[in-house]
């Protein structure tokens, strides 16, 4: 058992007074959102048990201190977000922040004086920066093509986001945010285009425009360059690494099956060293360290969780539910590939935000009838 951590106690306690506003405030009133919020508590628990045999001593209190902060980033949006003004203020919030970034990273840009805009095979140190950045467009991406209000007033800010994006051949976010947007919500996407058939159609066209504009500047050869990583044999971005840490992982659930081999043990178990590492994919770490326990009720959580989107005849809830939609599941993707557990918070609390819009959307239609 690890020596009591000053961060991990007061992630505790502050945890400790969210849940107490709850019960007094009676947030949570339907059956679905307190199974959901309910399950989230359990796989927390079950980290928490996970410290008294988890062979980690050093890296598995840091980790769980992590963690506990995603409980808060979870419950926040829960209690802050409670009428659809604040929704709105977010998506203008996180615009406006938009604007901001891209215009500095821009002016950076041609100074020449950001160096992760100069990735290239031997700057693989500079991972974990582009990386950041890279997802932090593309989230902006997401929010910029998804409120539709004012489209083509914010084209602009899209292209040069991507333009960005592509600089920095962040291959994992662009794939990310094709998929986010095209496979998930299509329901809500095909409602929008019977409202907006015009409107949908100039967006198709300046989305064709993005991909000219990438091949004309010759940013696809950067592109192809990282794509190129996967066939390397000295860093953790290539195939044969990532295999590498898949089997280790799995060995690791296949000798530890029920309850896992605890929390952050994968390095001390698999490396041989109590540091921080992981399969980088949020399945494979779950059933290392938390086993089949941890697993289920991971995939139990997420299948409450999907209960929740349903589509509306709502213009505005249809807007707002495609942008938190869409952001919830572009964080999933990017945690399953290259994320790890402790660093989800910007995950959680989207799948906070998420729910809280759904009660949102329950009260507000009780209340009308």
């Amino acid at each position: 058992m690890p020596n009591p951590d000053p961060t991990l106690t007061f992630g505790i306690l502050v945890l400790v007074l969210i849940v107490l506003q709850i019960l007094i405030s009676k947030a949570i009133s339907t059956l679905f959102l307190q199974t959901t919020v309910l399950l989230f508590f359990i796989f927390h628990f079950l980290i928490l048990v996970s410290l008294f045999y988890t062979p980690s001593e050093y890296y598995a209190s840091i980790k769980v201190s992590k963690i506990f902060f995603n409980l808060i980033a979870f419950i926040a949006p829960i209690i802050l977000f409670r009428r659809n003004k604040d929704f709105d203020f977010f998506i203008t919030f996180t615009k406006s922040v938009g604007v901001i970034v891209i215009v500095y990273l821009c002016y950076q840009y041609f100074l020449n004086e950001l160096s992760i805009y100069k990735v290239r095979e031997d700057d693989i140190g500079l991972y974990p920066e582009y990386m950041s950045v890279s997802y932090f467009l593309g989230t902006l991406i997401i929010v910029y093509i998804l409120s539709f209000n004012r489209l083509f007033k914010i084209i602009p800010l899209i292209l040069l986001a991507l333009f960005l994006m592509l600089q920095l051949a962040a291959k994992g976010p662009i794939l990310f945010l094709v998929i986010s947007i095209l496979l998930v919500n299509r329901k809500l996407i095909i409602t929008w285009i019977k409202i907006n058939t015009f409107k949908s159609f100039f967006y198709f066209s300046f989305c064709l425009v993005i991909l000219f504009i990438g091949y004309f500047t010759g940013m696809y050869e950067q592109l192809t360059n990282r794509l190129l990583f996967v066939d390397g044999v000295e860093n953790d971005q290539s195939s044969i690494q990532r295999v590498f840490f898949a089997l280790g992982a799995f060995n690791i659930f296949i000798n530890f099956p029920f309850l896992g081999g605890g929390i952050g043990s994968f390095g001390i178990l698999h490396l041989g060293s109590d540091v921080r590492a992981s399969a980088h994919n949020i399945i494979l770490e779950v059933l290392s360290e938390l086993g089949i326990v941890g697993f289920s009720l991971l995939i139990l959580f997420f299948v409450f969780l999907n209960n929740y989107r349903k589509s509306s005849n709502n213009t505005n809830e249809i807007k707002n539910k495609l942008i938190i939609n869409t952001l919830l599941l572009y964080n999933i993707f990017q945690s399953m590939v290259a994320s790890y557990l402790e660093d989800s918070r910007i995950l959680y609390f989207f799948i906070g935000l998420s729910l809280s819009y759904y009660h949102l959307s329950i009260k507000s239609i009780i209340t009308k009838y």
